[in-house]
């Protein structure tokens, strides 16, 4: 059985570093892809109705079949993991990074293909492999969770919501980028051809708020349910449950604004953004808040 789960932890090591080598190819083919229709951009375009020059154009699909191909390999890799360890892989900052990417990209794929164009792909990829960087700096061996985490209904269900939560936000933060990004670029200048149309780039964000929002709702519900079972107290104030509760709050302001008309648009964009940094600071938050959370994993030898 030993050598079993051991196997199984290579396997998931290796799906780890062929995923992070496909999607980097995948990152590289979407940007040389991008900078190509900027230079084909650079022609005159016909105009849209409300006299904008927009370019609609397809994601190349040899970019798109490398994030398949890469999202594939990492799902392998948390499979592998998964069985493994026993348990849901969510139990040190190192699984947890791993799975974020994984639902960034799980995220992206989802997406109604209409939907993705090149200016999402490589900032989406870019993303993705940035938590990947990440985890390769943690430990990776496999080790028995804390007390705290042995529940493992709870951990796959707090846990799994909030990494949906995680990855809908980061599809929702980089439509908030591009839409910035379309605001600030002249139009002569051919990257905001390349860019897609402002008001598709806000219902993007707003769907992807549409899904993490409940999730968030859901992580902090099963949140409480396990501090009274592993703490006993549905709230402590602890930090992480704090930042989740900030950061639930952030997105809750960000679908207010959708109804008032002064927000529209760059306010509802930056709130996006800040929400993502709330995500993050959320996710990284036991690595130097302490508190009841503060078992990343990172001192394990």
């Amino acid at each position: 059985m030993g050598s079993l789960s051991e196997s199984l932890a290579r396997v998931a090591l290796l799906g780890y570093f062929a995923a992070g080598t496909v999607l980097g190819l995948a990152l590289l083919s979407s940007w040389i892809g991008l900078m190509g229709t900027r230079i084909l951009a650079g022609s005159r375009l016909p105009s849209s109705p409300s006299g904008a020059h927009t370019l609609r154009i397809p994601p190349s699909s040899v970019a798109r079949g490398l994030v398949w191909l890469g999202f594939a390999a990492l799902s392998l890799s948390v499979a592998a993991r998964t069985a493994a360890a026993g348990r849901p892989p969510y139990a040190n900052q190192y699984e947890f990074a791993v799975a974020f990417a994984w639902t960034v990209l799980a995220g992206y794929l989802l997406l109604p293909r209409e939907r993705v164009v090149r200016g999402l792909t490589p900032a989406v990829l870019a993303l993705a492999l940035g938590l990947l960087l990440y985890a390769s700096t943690l430990p990776s061996a496999i080790t028995p969770p804390v007390p705290a985490l042995q529940n493992r209904l709870l951990l796959g269900l707090h846990v799994g919501c909030a990494l949906v939560a995680y990855g809908a936000n980061a599809v929702a933060f980089v439509a908030a980028l591009l839409f910035l990004a379309q605001r600030q670029v002249r139009v002569r200048s051919g990257w905001v051809r390349v860019l897609p149309d402002a008001r598709l780039l806000d219902e993007l964000g707003y769907g992807a708020v549409m899904v993490s929002f409940p999730m968030l709702g859901a992580t902090l519900l099963l949140g409480s349910w396990w501090s009274s079972i592993a703490w006993g107290s549905y709230w402590s104030w602890d930090p992480k449950q704090s930042a989740t509760l900030a950061t639930w709050l952030v997105y809750a302001a960000y679908l207010h604004t959708r109804v008032n008309r002064e927000w529209q648009g760059r306010g509802s964009a930056l709130l996006l953004v800040l929400g993502f940094c709330a995500t993050l600071l959320t996710f990284a938050g036991n690595l130097f808040f302490g508190g009841l959370h503060s078992y990343a994993g990172v001192t394990d030898a």
